[in-house]
């Protein structure tokens, strides 16, 4: 059984990201959603990059860290 997960970036500024994130398996060829969708947050502080870096992939994670780069 493999579960992957969909990333939906809902809102980016120089201040904060949104992610709708879904996780689904797929059992005999069919994917199934796997409960409610996440919202999470991520703030532009050194804390939250770190978290963003270990649980956001590429292409999202260059995209967010572009804009948030961009306002330095």
């Amino acid at each position: 059984m493999n579960i992957t997960s969909d990333y939906s970036l809902t809102c980016l500024n120089t201040n904060s990201a949104c992610f709708a994130v879904s996780h689904y398996v797929n059992v005999d060829g069919v994917k199934l959603k796997l409960g409610e969708t996440e919202t999470r947050w991520y703030y532009n502080t050194t804390e939250q990059r770190q978290k963003l870096a270990t649980e956001v992939p590429e292409p999202y994670l260059s995209a967010v860290l572009a804009v948030w780069n961009s306002s330095n």
